[in-house]
């Protein structure tokens, strides 16, 4: 592989090889990830309860875990709302 072949797995822009493999990954996740998402930016309740029901699986944890005790979206609501004050 010579030199400027090399340059084209590192460059990702549109059309580049790298770029090209890439996009053939995040762009379907980043697809189907729109559907856990609420308008605000915040993760849907449903889609809450799947990420924690698949990580006590994972663990083998049969305690409940509440929701708000593993996300916390004050943050990202707080600057949301200061972004509607102006």
């Amino acid at each position: 592989m010579g030199a400027e072949n090399s340059l084209d797995l590192y460059r990702t822009e549109p059309g580049s090889l790298a770029g090209r493999y890439l996009r053939s990954f995040w762009q379907p996740v980043y697809r189907a990830s729109l559907k856990a998402y609420t308008d605000d930016g915040t993760l849907f309740p449903g889609a809450q309860e799947r990420i924690i029901s698949f990580h006590k699986r994972e663990v083998k944890i049969d305690k409940d875990v509440p929701a708000q005790r593993i996300f916390n979206f004050s943050l990202l609501q707080s600057i949301l709302s200061d972004k509607g004050k102006n």
